[in-house]
């Protein structure tokens, strides 16, 4: 993520614009899969049920929180799948981090950026 950071600098260095608004939203967009991506291996190591919500909300309140929790990502990940509250995941599952992960997981259709594709003028 620094590196893109350093290149978005280094870009606006030599005079090219950008969407301020728009760049910032792919940019946290790009660093939730990264953290999805990390913590979907994590989960296939330690041999956790991806098709449950439970484990996909745990993930999703991991992504989150993921500063805050980086040191130990696993056993955050396991600490969360304790609770059980649901109406802590219904409101997890209301997510974007939610989403995108089950949009890597191939469980959703990100139909957004097929239309923005198909009808970009």
């Amino acid at each position: 993520m620094h590196k893109m950071i350093e290149m978005v600098k280094a870009l606006k260095g030599i005079g090219v614009q950008f969407d301020e608004k728009n760049l910032k939203e792919c940019l946290h967009q790009y660093e939730i899969k990264q953290h999805a991506r990390e913590l979907i291996d994590l989960a296939k190591k330690k041999e956790l049920d991806l098709s449950k919500d439970i484990v996909k909300a745990s993930i999703a309140a991991v992504i989150i929180n993921y500063d805050d929790l980086k040191d130990d990502l696993e056993a955050s990940m396991f600490n969360l799948m304790k609770v059980s509250d649901p109406i802590i995941l219904k409101t997890i599952k209301k997510t974007e981090e939610f989403k995108q992960l089950l949009y890597i997981l191939g469980e959703a259709v990100d139909r957004r950026s097929y239309y923005s594709q198909k009808h970009s003028y």
